[in-house]
């Protein structure tokens, strides 16, 4: 169920900044497309080679912060 709620709302924000913590690591980026099974984040890399797409599984995410403009 929560699943379900998460995947809805990640839809509604796609364009949007959001930090996805995972176990090891933080993604930080834009939404760039939700399916049933995962989400793609363009993170935002200030090294060289530009922004990265990552897929990441929702059953790898502990928490997501969304970014908002003031």
């Amino acid at each position: 169920m929560f699943l379900d709620f998460l995947v809805e709302e990640l839809a509604k924000r796609v364009g949007q900044g959001a930090d996805f913590i995972l176990d090891n690591q933080i993604v930080d980026g834009l939404i760039a497309s939700v399916s049933a099974d995962h989400v793609v984040v363009i993170e935002q890399s200030a090294g060289y080679g530009g922004a990265a797409p990552v897929a990441i599984p929702f059953d790898a995410i502990n928490t997501v912060v969304f970014s908002y403009d003031d």
